[in-house]
């Protein structure tokens, strides 16, 4: 199946220029391109609004805009689309600056060949999908951390040995340790002596062969009085499938019981 064209947006005033680079794009081998062409940047960022945009090609000396601005008004427009600039041969200074402040390459018109400039679309196009996958990764991340630094059950993370790597407040609220008194330490501190060692021998059995582990502890406290938790330990699982690590969530049923 062909993967469809890419949507490519030109502002550029030079008509000679708007056409050399179509005729560029049309003759580039394995790849297909619908190019949209607008002469200023009033218009350009009009098409910006309406129309769905995988990359724009851009001259920075427009007849409504001039320089950097040019830039930087295409890019708060549009801060996901990304941004090739097209520079002149006698100033390139410019481009330079605007790829600092964001734009994903520029090139120079008049040295830049059919190859060139579609494998520069594409390439603008994939490092553009990949730095906002990693910002969807890093978001999804940051909100997953707050809601475990945030939620209510106890949560302790530990290596394979069964270190404990991290526990976050509620763990700490309701065991009265401290991260600084158990991380580095066995979960074992917690163990109040009503498990046997059949108990937890049977856990970590489960555990080991990859499965999710759920029961009901009697734990001891930091201050020595008893509490209890429904648990759920399952194993952490690395990109090739490997149990890396461990994480316990626990409900503290104390007062239900």
């Amino acid at each position: 199946m062909n993967e469809p064209a890419t949507r490519v947006l030109l502002i550029e005033d030079d008509l000679r220029d708007s056409r050399l680079v179509r005729e560029m794009l049309g003759a580039a081998p394995g790849a297909s391109f619908v190019v949209a062409h607008e002469e200023s940047l009033a218009p350009g960022l009009a098409r910006l609004s309406r129309d769905a945009v995988d990359v724009v090609l851009l001259d920075l000396g427009l007849p409504d805009c001039d320089g950097l601005e040019t830039f930087d008004r295409v890019q708060q427009a549009a801060p996901t689309v990304p941004i090739v600039v097209l520079s002149h041969v006698d100033d390139e200074a410019p481009a330079m600056e605007a790829a600092r402040r964001g734009a994903q390459d520029y090139l120079v018109k008049g040295r830049m060949d059919a190859y060139a400039l579609a494998r520069t679309v594409r390439y603008a196009i994939q490092r553009a999908r990949a730095e906002a996958a990693l910002r969807e990764s890093q978001q999804a991340s940051k909100l997953l951390a707050t809601a475990i630094e945030q939620g209510a059950e106890a949560i302790y993370i530990t290596d394979l040995d069964g270190t404990i790597q991290y526990v976050n407040p509620s763990f700490e609220r309701i065991t009265g340790y401290s991260r600084e008194d158990v991380v580095g330490r066995k979960p074992r501190i917690l163990n109040s002596g009503r498990q046997d060692e059949a108990f937890y021998r049977a856990m970590w059995e489960t555990l080991a062969r990859g499965d999710v582990w759920q029961g009901h502890l009697i734990n001891r406290r930091k201050d020595g009085t008893l509490y209890r938790q429904d648990a759920t330990i399952s194993p952490v699982r690395d990109a090739s499938g490997a149990i890396v690590s461990y994480v316990c969530a626990a409900r503290d049923v104390t007062r239900e019981r």
